[in-house]
């Protein structure tokens, strides 16, 4: 069924954290690098000459603190291009390896879409590399509206019925999903209507648990599943049923 496919789907990709992928609220990284600042060095120096210097000595001075004044600018400009070449390695690395796992997440994604479809839908998301696309194209040709959701869940759920062999746990299970499936699209059923639907739902030897149910003043599905554990014990021991339903 359509709805139980996407609501495994969903919850395998949430468990594994790429359901955002999915949705869309986690993108690809840009290959775009960033851009440094540009170096930009001292255009404005001071000089202190003394007073009492010679043209020719004060000349001198400013020729030797232009040459000191290149190299430092030189050194700094050498350094900052190392740093912009030391960033830009980094980026890339950065960009490589999260590349690499968006690329792995992909992949997985739509491995899981691919194995979890039948054979007749595989060609309609042979060619796609997206999983969001192949995930959209399956929810167009199945997905209805909510109106739609809540009456077959709910269907399913009246008419649940529990196998003469099968096991409670199995049953509890298979109710609780359709319950929480229910959720998902519209508020939760009461307690009451979930015990109803656990008794109903269970073959005749089950029977002598209703009259005691009726007369509980509150409705504890915990305390049902318990008792109904409790009788099924009771069937393969000697303990009397009467007895087993005081003790719980």
């Amino acid at each position: 069924m359509f709805f139980n496919w996407q609501y495994m789907l969903k919850g395998a990709l949430l468990v594994k954290k790429l359901w955002p992928i999915m949705v869309g609220t986690e993108i690809q990284l840009s290959q775009a690098l960033l851009k440094d600042p540009p170096f930009v060095p001292l255009t404005h120096v001071t000089v202190s000459i003394p007073a009492d210097t010679t043209t020719a000595e004060a000349a001198a001075a400013l020729q030797q603190h232009e040459q000191e004044y290149l190299q430092i600018v030189e050194k700094a400009q050498a350094a900052a291009e190392q740093a912009a070449l030391t960033h830009t390695a980094e980026h890339i690395n950065k960009y490589v390896n999260l590349q690499n796992d968006y690329d792995k997440h992909m992949g997985v994604m739509l491995s899981m879409i691919y194995l979890s479809i039948n054979l007749s839908l595989k060609p309609l998301i042979t060619n796609l590399e997206s999983p969001a696309k192949a995930y959209k194209a399956i929810c167009t040709c199945y997905e209805t509206n909510e109106t739609s959701q809540l009456i077959q869940y709910h269907s399913e759920l009246f008419t649940l019925k529990m196998d003469t062999d099968e096991d409670l746990h199995v049953h509890f299970d298979q109710i609780d999903t359709l319950v929480r499936q229910i959720t998902l699209v519209d508020t939760a059923p009461s307690k009451a209507m979930i015990a109803t639907i656990i008794i109903s739902s269970l073959p005749p030897r089950f029977n002598a648990i209703k009259p005691v149910v009726r007369m509980w003043d509150t409705i504890n599905n915990s305390q049902l599943h318990t008792m109904l554990l409790q009788h099924k014990l009771s069937n393969r021991n000697t303990t009397p049923l009467k007895e087993t339903l005081l003790l719980s």
